[in-house]
């Protein structure tokens, strides 16, 4: 995953943590995305705006849903749906099918969503969230091999 190495996780709160976690795999899984590694560029960009929807669920005090480190899908389809309900998400974006793109790739089967058309999707929930935009000069450098 694009943060692996570069952050101590363990140094920062919990919304501190989350919130860099998105902003980095928002960038490695854009690089990976246009760059034609779609398999990684769409689980990372998953992770990136799981890990927002939690920044976000952390930031707000947004009431009763508390996650573990160690979710599941349904755990993430919950998150989502109770972030639609805040209208921190557009009603429109379909969180389910995306989990079922993530599930495909992991099953090694080939992926069926146009990249660009994902990007954009996800780019709008990111900014609903209030990830996008950010200052990407202000993230810690890649390690080489890992883009």
């Amino acid at each position: 995953m694009p943060h692996f190495g570069l952050v101590d996780e363990k140094a920062l709160s919990r919304e501190e943590a989350l919130l860099l976690r998105a902003r980095l795999h928002w960038r490695g899984g854009r690089e990976r995305l246009l760059d034609g590694r779609l398999a990684s560029g769409i689980t990372s960009l998953y992770d990136a705006l799981v890990s927002a929807m939690e920044w976000r669920l952390h930031r707000e005090k947004l009431g009763p849903l508390h996650r573990h480190r160690d979710a599941t899908l349904e755990d993430d389809r919950l998150l989502c749906e109770h972030l639609l309900k805040q209208r921190f998400l557009a009603p429109e974006f379909d969180f389910r099918k995306l989990q079922d793109e993530v599930e495909n790739i992991l099953e090694g089967r080939a992926c069926s969503v146009e990249p660009g058309v994902l990007l954009a999707a996800i780019a709008e929930q990111l900014t609903r969230l209030g990830l996008l935009p950010f200052d990407e000069s202000e993230l810690p450098p890649e390690k080489d091999g890992e883009n």
